[in-house]
């Protein structure tokens, strides 16, 4: 599994550049077993404040399944298309199925965010694993590009 999830990483910071990953272990005081995750922040444009996010949290299940809860954050100035288009795009998400959106009217620093998640059974030979990270990927970026947000590279 650790091999998988630094996989993880390194093709997702290929393609969303990642700013923080955390390993965060659980464990009440005087419990003998202790619960642990992965927690990956990736920013699409790391100049921009205003660009998207997403927060991934990686649960190992078993030594081939795992489970993934995203949190996509999408400030105001980061949606370039119509507002009423992002909303369709959020709501009908194709691969992932929303969980709980919250529109920029409840929230007071007006931004978007996107909740999500999704368990994955993981290959065992390293060619699949490649393309089971690929597809999760395409995942991450369909969702982070449903803004319409551009960066800035020259």
């Amino acid at each position: 599994m650790e091999l998988f999830i630094k996989r993880f990483i390194d093709l997702l910071d290929e393609e969303i550049p990642v700013s923080m990953v955390h390993t965060v272990i659980e464990q009440p005081l005087g419990a003998a077993l202790n619960d642990s995750y992965v927690l990956i922040h990736a920013r699409k444009d790391l100049a921009a404040e205003d660009s998207p996010y997403v927060e991934i949290e990686i649960y190992p299940i078993d030594y081939r399944k795992a489970r993934f809860l995203f949190a996509f954050t999408f400030p105001k100035d980061s949606i370039q298309i119509d507002k009423t288009k992002f909303e369709e795009k959020l709501k009908s998400g194709k691969n992932i199925k929303a969980e709980k959106i919250i529109p920029l009217q409840n929230t007071d620093e007006e931004y978007y965010e996107l909740f999500a998640e999704n368990e994955w059974n993981l290959p065992e030979n390293n060619a699949e694993i490649d393309q089971a990270i690929g597809e999760i990927l395409e995942i991450i970026k369909e969702w982070m590009s449903s803004s319409g947000y551009q960066t800035n590279d020259l």
